[in-house]
């Protein structure tokens, strides 16, 4: 006979089925019982007494059709995380823009520390630096003026002259910034030989673009300017040689001390 709940061909005589534990023959069930006292289960039961009914497990039903595309992403948006919050994410966040610097608050605070760099020197030292700064100032000026060009700034015609001011800057700085007793006396020695070349070149300068012609006829001369100084080359010669003259009133001062 064939078992009614998962269709096994069952031998002839038996009374449960070897595969789902159906019962077969319900008569040859309970003889069984009787004569061992015992259930298909392993439990102890008293003898004559009926078997508890079986219930046979329903068969597990088979999906009929298969879900559809559209039904399973409906179903994959429902049962997906929602994202968390960006609050809970604190380094997702965006950071926020460094703010930019204001121009006049840069100005202002190069003004202060120029301003506190200068109080911080010797008399002789400011005036030093601060006529080689004006020299370097007058170089935007006509340092120079010709027949065929006109007005030549000092930046084209005297940029020698800027070169050896910055240097006598740069050397008073760093001769303040130095505690250096022998450094402090060779940089100075150095700054005053710069200053003599800032003079010197000056001084050349204003011989060397002066160039004349005298024409002579008739009984006339007349004199034709082909080159002279500008204003700015008179202005950088007497801030050369204010730059001189502070730079060895230091050195002096150093001497005396």
């Amino acid at each position: 006979m064939r078992c009614p709940r998962c269709g096994v061909q069952a031998s002839q005589g038996a009374a449960i089925c070897v595969r789902c534990d159906e019962i077969l023959d319900p008569a040859q069930f309970e003889a069984m019982q009787t004569d061992t006292g015992e259930d298909v289960d392993g439990d102890r039961t008293e003898p004559g007494a009926r078997p508890a009914p079986r219930v046979a497990a329903a068969p597990a039903r088979k999906a009929t059709a298969a879900a559809t595309p559209r039904a399973l992403s409906k179903n994959a948006q429902k049962k997906s995380p929602e994202p968390p919050a960006a609050a809970s994410r604190p380094y997702l966040a965006e950071e926020p823009a460094p703010a930019q610097p204001d121009p006049l608050e840069e100005a202002s605070r190069s003004v202060d520390e120029l301003r506190a760099f200068f109080r911080s020197l010797t008399m002789a030292d400011r005036i030093a630096a601060g006529a080689s700064m004006l020299l370097i100032a007058s170089l935007a000026l006509p340092w120079r003026w010709t027949k065929e060009d006109e007005d030549v700034i000092g930046l084209v015609s005297a940029f020698p002259a800027g070169i050896l001011a910055g240097s006598v800057v740069a050397l008073v700085y760093v001769r303040a910034r130095r505690a250096n007793a022998s450094l402090a006396a060779t940089l100075k020695l150095a700054q005053i030989g710069g200053a003599v070349m800032l003079t010197g070149f000056c001084a050349w300068f204003l011989r060397s673009v002066t160039d004349e012609r005298i024409l002579r006829g008739a009984g006339r001369a007349i004199t034709q300017v082909l080159s002279s100084p500008g204003f700015g080359s008179y202005i950088g010669a007497a801030c050369a040689l204010l730059a001189l003259f502070a730079s060895g009133a230091a050195l002096l001062s150093d001497r005396r001390t």
